[in-house]
């Protein structure tokens, strides 16, 4: 956990503690989608890097 790893006090910038994980997945973007689907690996897109 990031507790194990030293983020266990605000002062250092980050406290496991008091810490949310938000997860928010929603759907792929079509152009997205349009540069990784491929029928070929060779042809296939680097996707969405952000």
């Amino acid at each position: 956990t990031v507790i194990d790893i030293g983020y266990d006090n605000s002062n250092v910038g980050f406290d496991g503690a008091t810490c949310a994980v938000l997860s928010c997945i929603g759907k792929q973007s079509v152009d997205i989608a349009q540069g990784v689907d491929r029928k070929s690996p060779e042809e296939q897109g680097a996707g969405d890097q952000g």
